[in-house]
């Protein structure tokens, strides 16, 4: 039959469908007789026959042979749904290749995302170390457009730098010198005018947090670009911090941190305090860095009072002020006249800084020389109860106040290596700990060795110790029994018990400490003399620490109970 180009003849006993152009796929039984023409330019002639011998099917370019037996009538159903089946098994494959096809789509995503984001970090790590805050908000702008989703620490990069700038200076991130300071100036900072890059000696990323400093410039023009900077740094900081909750990205200690010297830089301390406590309500343990900008701010606007309420914050989380937040506390304290607070300062100075700076020692100076603290002080004190009170401190200071009047008189002096001032030739007394102290270094002592020790050992020693004590003095018998040769010599010990008893006020045994294999002797060592051992035994001030035990926590705890 003549035919012409897309003309397509079908003869059918049954119905059939096609899904390809070329090769259909025949979903129900053949036909008894089908004929398809194509067009003839270079296209197949497929012809379908029932007969059982094969129909020939010639191309210019391919042979193909099909042959298909026509099913019978009886097997039509049974055909129908192996049919059925094999579609439904070829969708599954089909929705299966799909699924996997959309999974390697989005890992492909995912690994693209993931590598914007593992190059955006290592770009704020580089920018943080170069103290490049526009180019730092460069990439963060362009991985915002892009989508690219910022985690924590990313944010904390970019707040850092911007509470660096916001407060006047950008650092590298690792350098130099390891000063702290709470000064709010903070002179000879370079800046490049092409990209506003701020650089300066810095310590690694926890201590560049630390508190405030500022930049001073030499004419009106960079103060004017400065100024303009810091705007643009608080303002894109906040931005920042905003998007950072938005996101519900999680907080941490060096993010909130960042947000409180931007508050510093606006002399918000209410704000920068504020960020102290939000990390109390999220679990974090703040740092002393993290109390900087709350007590700077208060204390550079003369707010004494909730400058000390920082302090008591501070110490009622277990962080305790160094010398720059004492020498801040000191200032404001003597600027508003407050004598008791200076006395507190001063104190605290001596307790745990003990060697001040330059710095705070011409504060100290400018104190005793001021008017406020010649009219401060007693008149009349008991002596008797200022010596008991300095007996109870350990030595040195009575902790009662200010005592006398007039003027303080200031000299710069030396002490000898005796301890005798070369001024007033006064010895300097020894020192011993407070009560509180004493009593906090027993608990924690005891602490420490109830953890290690087994079978109850150590409160054992310390029952013992209530029985039998109060003693004068405690002798580490093993040490006294080494002493200048590699074998155990008892008659040592007992030649220094001797001796002690004598000198000791009571004339009472010093307690003895020995491990109990000291006392019966081993392999290398004779066993201690039966009469000595019973001796000491009936005087109660021999106690045999037992195996695995440590000694030396026996003789601190019997020291810090009987000081």
């Amino acid at each position: 039959m003549a035919t012409s180009p897309l003309t397509l003849q079908l003869q059918l006993q049954r119905s059939l469908s096609f899904s390809h152009s070329l090769i259909p796929n025949l979903y129900h039984s053949f036909p008894s007789f089908t004929t398809l023409n194509f067009n003839p330019r270079k296209q197949p002639t497929i012809q379908c026959s029932s007969r059982n011998s094969p129909v020939e099917t010639t191309n210019r370019n391919s042979v193909r042979n099909f042959s298909k037996k026509i099913p019978s009538p009886s097997s039509v159903s049974h055909t129908d749904k192996s049919v059925s089946l094999e579609s439904k098994s070829l969708n599954r494959v089909i929705e299966k290749k799909k699924i996997e096809n959309e999974n390697v789509v989005e890992k492909k995503k995912k690994k693209i995302k993931d590598s914007r984001r593992v190059k955006l970090r290592l770009s704020l790590d580089l920018c943080s170390k170069r103290g490049d805050l526009n180019g730092a908000l460069s990439f963060y702008d362009s991985a915002i457009s892009q989508g690219v989703k910022l985690g924590q620490h990313q944010y904390t990069v970019l707040l850092y730098l911007c509470s660096s700038a916001a407060i006047g200076v950008l650092r590298p991130a690792k350098s130099g010198s390891g000063t702290r300071t709470l000064n709010t100036q903070v002179s000879s900072v370079n800046r490049n005018d092409d990209d506003n890059r701020f650089c300066s000696d810095s310590d690694d990323d926890n201590r560049v947090l630390d508190n405030s400093v500022s930049v001073s410039c030499s004419s009106s023009e960079k103060l004017d670009e400065n100024d303009e900077f810091k705007n643009l740094a608080l303002r894109r900081g906040f931005e920042v911090y905003e998007n950072m909750c938005m996101n519900k990205v999680e907080m941490n200690e060096a993010a909130l941190t960042s947000v409180a010297r931007m508050a510093m830089a606006m002399c918000d301390g209410d704000m920068a305090f504020e960020m102290v406590k939000q990390m109390k309500i999220l679990g974090l343990s703040p740092r002393l860095r993290s109390y900087g900008p709350a007590l700077s701010t208060y204390c550079n606007n003369g707010e004494i009072d909730k400058a000390f309420d920082v302090e008591n914050h501070m110490l009622e989380h277990g962080v305790y002020p160094e010398e720059p937040e004492l020498e801040r506390l000191l200032r404001v304290s003597i600027r508003a006249g407050k004598s008791d607070r200076v006395y507190y300062v001063l104190h605290k100075l001596r307790s745990s800084v003990r060697k001040v700076s330059n710095t705070t020692a011409d504060l100290i100076v400018d104190w005793f020389r001021s008017k406020t603290a010649s009219k401060v002080g007693r008149k009349k004190w008991d002596k008797r109860l200022i010596m008991e009170a300095m007996e109870n401190n350990g030595g040195g200071w009575h902790g009662i106040g200010w005592l006398g009047k007039g003027r303080w008189q200031v000299l710069q002096t030396s002490v000898g290596n005796d301890g005798m001032c070369k001024c007033c030739g006064v010895q300097l007394a020894t020192i011993d700990l407070d009560p509180v102290e004493t009593e906090n270094f027993a608990k924690s002592v005891a602490s420490i060795a109830i953890s290690k020790e087994k079978n109850s050992n150590f409160q054992t020693f310390q029952k013992w110790l209530d029985y039998y004590g109060p003693f004068e003095a405690v002798i580490d018998a093993a040490n006294v029994g080494l002493f200048g040769q590699w074998k155990f010599m008892p008659s040592k010990i007992n030649a220094v018990v001797n001796e002690m008893r004598l000198k000791l006020p009571s004339k009472k045994f010093p307690l003895i400490v020995l491990h109990h294999r000291r006392i019966r002797g081993d392999k290398r060592d004779a066993p201690i003399s039966k009469a000595v051992v019973d001796r000491w035994n009936n005087a109660g001030a021999l106690y045999a620490t037992p195996t695995g035990s440590n000694d030396d926590c026996y003789k601190i705890q019997m020291l810090t109970c009987y000081q």
